[in-house]
């Protein structure tokens, strides 16, 4: 990946389905396991709460939840529109 200039991002807020959601976190766990780096993205953890939004950065084509991963994780299994914040740069 390119370096990004966070100074010409975009933060805006949406609501993801669950499939959304679900894949992006299928997305993540392909990125990490294709270049070895062993982060265990898909997950059973109980997450602390279940309130709140998740955050997720887009850049250059690619999606990464930076908050609320096992959140994303209930919330895919879940049928619904959950909110999600979103930084593009």
């Amino acid at each position: 990946m390119s370096r990004v200039d966070i100074y010409k991002g975009i933060i805006k807020h949406e609501i993801w389905s669950h499939e959304r959601i679900g894949q992006t976190l299928v997305d993540m766990q392909k990125q990490s396991d294709a270049k070895k780096a062993g982060q265990v993205v898909l997950t059973d953890e109980k997450p602390r709460y279940l309130e709140g939004p998740l955050v997720v950065v887009q850049t250059q084509g690619r999606a990464f939840i930076i908050d609320g991963r096992r959140r994303a994780n209930v919330w895919r299994t879940k049928e619904g529109n959950y909110p999600v914040i979103i930084i593009s740069a």
